[in-house]
C-alpha cells in the first residue's frame, strides 16, 4: 500500500502541507473503516518508509466515494527536529 501513495507537498511559512492520496481499494485492503487513528498510522508509516524526519500533526482523512480515493492531509514540521532512527520494517500488512 505504501508504494501506491501519491505524495504532494506545499511549503507555506516554513511548514509543509502534505497530501497523501491512495485508491480506496488499497486503503480498505488494510483497514475496515475511515478513522483518524488509521490516518495517523498511514502517515507515520509512510514517513518511516521514506526515512522522512517530518513530524506530522493536524492529520485529516477524507473518503471521496465518487472518485474512489482516500485522501490524508497533514502538516509536517521539520524545524528543530532531531534525526530519527527507524527500524528496518514497518507493518507487513501495509507494505504489500
Amino acid at each position: 500500500m505504501l508504494d501506491n501513495i501519491l505524495d504532494q507537498r506545499i511549503l507555506r511559512d516554513g511548514l509543509y502541507d502534505i497530501t497523501l492520496t491512495l485508491h480506496e481499494d488499497e486503503y480498505f485492503a488494510a483497514y475496515d473503516d475511515i478513522s483518524q487513528e488509521n490516518a495517523k498510522e498511514i502517515v507515520d508509516n509512510y514517513l518511516i518508509r521514506r526515512q522522512d524526519d517530518g513530524r506530522p500533526d493536524n492529520i485529516k482523512i477524507k473518503h471521496n466515494k465518487n472518485q474512489r480515493i482516500v485522501t490524508i492531509e497533514a502538516n509536517l514540521h521539520y524545524s528543530g527536529n532531531e534525526k530519527t532512527t527507524y527500524s528496518q520494517r514497518s507493518h507487513d500488512y501495509i507494505n504489500n
